[in-house]
């Protein structure tokens, strides 16, 4: 009887840590021409996940559109690292109300390390330290 209650017991957290749901947290900060630089953290739970940058009359969306853990090895130096991929969409409201995207970034990051984007045309850089955290 001990052994099949523990055996139950076993089996029971496997489940409980199988379900566990990951999530990763991003450090945001945002900076457009004019403007001070928005910081946030966000924690993206599954895939997708939103944040508003409400100043000066104007609303500004990031929103989380992909991620995902990439992990891989050096060849040399055998050492092993932990990746993070984000895609993002940054838009605003324009005069009708209706969201305009302004720029699609990606970014790829060892964990607990920055990420910069910059748009090329000088109207964003986004930077992102994002982290893996167990919920």
């Amino acid at each position: 009887m001990k052994l099949s209650i523990s055996f139950l017991l076993l089996i029971c957290l496997t489940i409980s840590s199988a379900l566990a749901s990951n999530a990763h947290e991003l450090k945001i900060k945002m900076t457009m021409p004019n403007k001070e630089a928005f910081t946030a953290n966000l924690v993206v739970k599954g895939q997708t996940a939103s944040i508003i940058d409400e100043r000066e009359n104007e609303k500004i969306f990031i929103d989380v559109t992909k991620i995902r853990d990439i992990d891989s090895t050096d060849k040399v130096s055998q050492k092993k690292y932990h990746q993070i991929y984000t895609e993002f969409i940054i838009s605003k409201l324009d005069k009708k109300g209706k969201k305009v995207v302004i720029s699609n970034p990606q970014t790829l990051a060892i964990e607990n390390e920055e990420a910069t984007f910059e748009d090329g045309k000088g109207a964003i850089t986004l930077s992102v330290i994002p982290s893996r955290k167990e919920i």
